[in-house]
């Protein structure tokens, strides 16, 4: 399969090494930084072609009175690794801490990103959980912690250490400055229509919305109407997006089109549901058994593909 559409996620994992690689071939998203809010910020990283890209797809709808930019952009493992780690205690204290002395989160995650920031990644190769139940245990109240329920709540918005798209240099968040210099907030309705006109045209570039809304059992992420990737090719983005699919159910849907037994199966309703535990889980997975039309786009973009053929 192209390059360009490698699946990322919490079943299909870039290794550190690899991670580092794609670091050496990012490149400066914004020289220099860019303003907004007040203060200079760091500019982000890149693949060289995503960049050129963005660039082109952010003139055109600077046509329109909008100043988007890139942030969040290139992540590499041990800073994807810091990210969990302060989701994960936040969300552990918030569950777990004492019951009657509420530090704010900020100060508690800025204080133990101040204490252990450097060892983060020894603990993460370590025992992370054990390590959390240890900080649990001075700054929260004795009991028994359910941290791997805390760590699936935690992962819907921060991706494990090599489970993050954004380690790829083909991901980014968009910003979006107002006339008065401040980073919008694209989820307040005031700014729905320029996060809708980005989704609209972004295809054209080669970006599909990655995280949309009503799809989180396929990519185990809530939405996230900032968040892109890019395919390459905008033939395949507009596949992707204009048949309301995820990268996870293009993956299935290329899946069951290569392999004649697995169309057939799909033909006739007794699909072997097994096959997409490598793509999105054992759990995802089962609840698509047990409610099979959450594939129904999958199928339909078969159904067209197959009549498309035909008609050629």
């Amino acid at each position: 399969m192209d390059k360009y559409l490698i699946l990322i996620n919490k079943y299909n994992l870039l290794d550190e090494d690899t991670i580092n690689k794609i670091y050496d071939g990012v490149i400066e998203a914004n020289e220099g930084g860019i303003e907004y809010d007040g203060s200079l910020h760091r500019s982000e990283k890149l693949n060289g072609e995503v960049l050129s890209n963005f660039n082109q797809l952010r003139d055109e709808l600077s046509k329109k009175g909008y100043n988007f930019f890139a942030e969040s952009g290139f992540r590499g493992y041990n800073d994807q690794i810091n990210l969990w780690f302060s989701r994960m205690i936040i969300a552990s204290i918030d569950e777990y801490g004492h019951p009657l002395i509420k530090p704010a989160k900020y100060l508690v995650e800025r204080l133990i990103a101040h204490l252990c920031i450097d060892d983060y990644p020894n603990w993460y190769k370590g025992n992370p959980i054990k390590k959390l139940e240890g900080i649990l245990s001075v700054i929260g109240r004795t009991t028994e912690y359910d941290l791997e329920n805390v760590r699936k709540k935690v992962e819907i918005e921060a991706a494990p250490p090599g489970a993050s798209e954004h380690h790829l240099g083909m991901t980014f968040d968009i910003g979006l400055i107002d006339e008065n210099g401040k980073n919008c907030d694209l989820t307040k309705p005031q700014y729905l229509k320029a996060a809708h006109d980005f989704i609209n045209l972004a295809p054209d570039y080669g970006f599909i919305l990655r995280y949309p809304n009503g799809k989180n059992v396929f990519t185990g992420c809530k939405e996230e109407i900032w968040h892109y990737r890019y395919v390459g090719n905008p033939e395949i983005a507009h596949d992707i997006m204009d048949n309301g699919l995820t990268l996870e159910e293009y993956h299935i849907a290329h899946t069951i089109m290569n392999n004649q037994e697995l169309f057939e199966q799909l033909e006739n309703g007794n699909l072997n549901y097994d096959i997409l535990i490598p793509i999105i889980g054992e759990d995802a997975t089962k609840m698509i058994k047990q409610n099979p039309d959450l594939l129904n786009d999958v199928r339909n973009y078969i159904k067209l593909k197959y009549e498309n053929s035909k008609t050629r």
